[in-house]
């Protein structure tokens, strides 16, 4: 795609040099840029002696590796053959068996596939999975792990048949490197799972192989479920020999979790079933050590006469195992440490080739896959190659069609246009008018609240001298009736100055008044207006002889505002009043009283109830 923009660009450039019309410029670009899709698409093709070794990876591995090997230098004249000749030696190596010395051979397929990202998907995967199985053989099982990782990640939710085969490789991993059980397990699953979407036969059965080997010594029952599916899954394909196995299994499973006699009675029904189809030597051996361990020493020593030292080191194995046994039972100690021995050896020189030869037979099943996957791919290239070249086609004639009507509505659309202009002139004059007219009547609006305002503040002014001259008339009283009485007709004085407030304006401020109130009547110091409620609360005390202090003695649960009210009605505040000082409307404040009333549990009236409290002692 960057060569394609490149040769676009410079067509373009070279176009415009020319001077030639714009209908002329348009085709001319259209067809440059076919041109250079067809130029790219050619360009990059494989080679086809390199398809030709990728092909022969998966039937022979190792002529294919040799001829990589010698293969000459000047053919790869590309960054992409080069990655790919690197991609395809390090896969035949790998399923070659040819132990890798280094991962700077597949770096090279990692660097161009992975890390430049060239949207080739199936050699992105090749060169990440490739890649964990290099860093395998190199003893490197973190590497390989995070490598097999990456490649997990980088697949496509349907690509069941790379998904499987990294899966499997991952359980192989934890299995064999990190001796986690758990996890071995989960991956086997997850490859089961997805050879199972793919419909790979082959491969599942031999996923609930290692599952059954794998759980053998976790959950024997989980052990011989995945092993009844094997047979199962053995007799619809009609492997006879993978059958048999299971079976084999399926008793030496037994075996080792000490039921001899379930294990004594599938190998009798085994060798009972047909001889020839199933691992005589085998099958004889693990019923020759179930009746060693059933006690029947003769009998399994008279079995044990008929069975030869086999060829294979698994079987070997196997035989030395049930001679030690056999010699167990007959009370041999020194046969037996001698042929544990010989077993023990055996298993171990045994351990990493059975491995290797396993994940060698899933290699080369992913691989003639991925065969398939790259031809298809390839496939799918080309006709999007040929969509787009249509596409550009039909771009093309659709631009001749707009170039032409945009000729013809041209002109009409910049009248069109200039009528729009003088339209939008007009609107916007009208709407000038329209706002200044608003703003004069706005003036004219203010102007009269400012005068309202004005009478309002004298008559606060006036307000508030009248009562500083009652505060200090208050003062002078000496005596505690006349100072009562004299407090009373102050406040039917201001509830009456409160009350003509109220029926002249609504917009009269209670913060200001209050104010008034606390700096005349009261004569105290300027405060907040906390500082007035508590002044107006003492004041009631004392007229009502502490009867405050005394009813949140009995009644605690009081808040703030509960004090407010009640000092207020105590004070003959009307609900208007106190409407306008708590900042609330006149009906919500008969809701209060009633609030109030259930709080104390009165039915009463809250003056009286106060009343009650101006007689008693703090005691009672």
């Amino acid at each position: 795609m960057q060569n394609i923009t490149i040769y676009t660009e410079n067509f373009c450039t070279f176009a415009v040099k020319l001077k030639l019309d714009e209908m002329k410029q348009l085709s001319a670009i259209i067809t440059i840029i076919l041109l250079a899709l067809a130029g790219c698409r050619q360009g990059g093709v494989d080679s086809p002696r390199l398809v030709e070794l990728d092909s022969l990876i998966a039937v022979a591995p190792d002529s294919a590796a040799a001829l990589l090997a010698v293969y000459p230098d000047d053919s790869l004249r590309t960054d992409d053959d080069r990655a790919y000749h690197a991609l395809l030696l390090t896969q035949a190596k790998y399923k070659a068996y040819i132990p890798a010395t280094s991962d700077s051979l597949i770096n090279q397929a990692v660097a161009h596939y992975v890390t430049d990202d060239r949207g080739d998907y199936d050699r992105h995967i090749r060169a990440l999975i490739y890649k964990g199985c290099v860093m395998t053989e190199l003893g490197q099982p973190d590497s390989a792990m995070y490598w097999f990782k990456r490649a997990e990640t980088a697949a496509r939710p349907d690509d069941h048949s790379n998904l499987g085969y990294i899966n499997f490789r991952m359980g192989d991993l934890y299995q064999s490197q990190f001796s986690d059980a758990s996890l071995t397990v989960k991956k086997y699953h997850s490859s089961l799972q997805h050879y199972t979407q793919c419909n790979d036969s082959s491969r599942v059965l031999q996923c609930l192989m290692e599952m059954g080997a794998v759980y053998r010594d976790e959950n024997n029952d989980s052990a011989l479920k995945y092993i009844n599916q094997a047979k199962r899954l053995a007799q619809e394909l009609r492997d006879s020999m993978a059958y048999y196995s299971c079976f084999s299994v399926e008793a030496y499973n037994c075996y080792l979790t000490g039921d001899y006699a379930t294990a004594r009675e599938l190998t009798t029904d085994a060798l009972n079933a047909d001889i020839e189809l199933i691992d005589s030597t085998r099958t004889m051996m693990i019923a020759a050590m179930s009746l060693a361990k059933l006690g029947q020493a003769d009998s399994a020593s008279m079995l044990c006469s008929h069975i030869s030292v086999p060829g294979d080191s698994a079987s070997q194995v196997l035989y030395y195992d049930m001679c030690a046994q056999i010699c167990q039972a007959h009370g041999d100690k020194l046969g037996f440490a001698t042929n544990m021995r010989q077993s023990e050896s055996i298993a171990g020189d045994l351990l990493s080739r059975s491995l290797q030869q396993q994940l060698s037979d899933i290699e080369k099943e992913s691989r003639l896959n991925a065969a398939v996957a790259e031809s298809r791919l390839a496939r799918q290239q080309s006709r999007y190659v040929a969509a787009i070249a249509l596409i550009l086609i039909l771009l093309s004639a659709a631009a001749v069609a707009l170039w032409q009507k945009r000729q013809k509505l041209n002109a009409a659309i910049k009248k069109d246009q200039i009528n729009r202009l003088f339209f939008e002139l007009d609107e916007l004059s009208r709407a000038n008018r329209q706002l200044a007219e608003k703003v004069q009547s706005t003036e004219n609006d203010l102007n009269d609240m400012q005068c309202q305002l004005d009478r309002k503040q004298q008559i606060i002014d006036n307000t508030s001298k009248r009562i500083i001259a009652l505060a200090e008339d208050n003062a002078s009283l000496k005596n505690e009736h006349q100072k009562r009485l004299r407090l009373s007709r102050c406040l039917e004085y201001i509830a009456g100055i409160l009350h003509n407030f109220i029926m002249q304006s609504h917009e009269l401020k209670p913060t200001e008044f209050l104010n008034k109130f606390r700096d005349g009547f009261l004569d105290t110091p300027k405060g907040g207006e906390a500082d007035f409620w508590y002044m107006l609360r003492t004041q009631v005390d004392q007229i009502h002889s502490g009867a405050i202090e005394k009813m949140l003695l009995k009644h605690p649960q009081l808040s703030e505002k509960d004090i407010q009210i009640i000092c207020m009605l105590a004070l003959g505040f009307s609900s208007e009043m106190m409407a306008t000082c708590l900042q609330h409307k006149s009906n919500y404040i008969e809701t209060l009283k009633n609030r109030l009333k259930k709080k104390l549990g009165i039915k009463c009236s809250i003056v009286e109830y106060l009343e009650q409290f101006a007689g008693t002692s703090a005691e009672a």
